[in-house]
C-alpha cells in the first residue's frame, strides 16, 4: 500500500476496504456509508453470528468481529469512537447490528490541539 499513516478520509476507507477483505472475507457480509468522518456499518449475515448461534452461547458471546476492528484502529494509531461500544453481540440481543465509528485524521487532531 505505501502507508506509512493514515492521515485522510480516503486512506482510511481504502485501509478498512483491504483489512475486511484480507481478514474476514466473504463470511461478513455488510452494508457501509462513509462521509470522510463518520463510517455507518450495518451487519447483513455475519459468521461469528451463525457460529455462536449454532453452539447456543449467542446471548452470553462478545462481539469478536469489531473487536478485530477496534484492534485495527489501535495498531493504526488512529482515533475511532464506536458507537455503540463492543459488546455483547448485537444480532443476538437486538435482532440486528449497526455500528456509527466516528473517525479522527492527524491533521484534524492538530488543529483542534492549536485552536485549544
Amino acid at each position: 500500500l505505501g502507508i506509512q499513516r493514515v492521515t485522510s478520509p480516503a486512506q482510511y476507507y481504502r485501509v478498512f476496504q483491504l483489512a475486511v477483505d484480507l481478514y474476514v472475507g466473504d463470511l461478513f457480509d455488510y452494508e457501509d456509508t462513509f462521509d470522510g468522518t463518520t463510517h455507518q456499518i450495518r451487519v447483513k449475515s455475519c459468521f461469528a453470528f451463525t457460529g455462536v448461534s449454532k453452539a447456543g452461547v449467542a446471548q452470553v458471546y462478545h462481539c469478536g468481529p469489531f473487536e478485530r476492528v477496534v484492534g485495527w484502529f489501535q495498531a493504526l494509531r488512529l482515533p475511532v469512537k464506536i458507537s455503540p461500544e463492543v459488546g455483547l453481540c448485537q444480532m443476538a440481543h437486538c435482532g440486528e447490528c449497526r455500528y456509527t465509528l466516528s473517525v479522527e485524521f492527524p491533521e484534524d487532531i492538530e488543529a483542534a490541539g492549536r485552536a485549544a
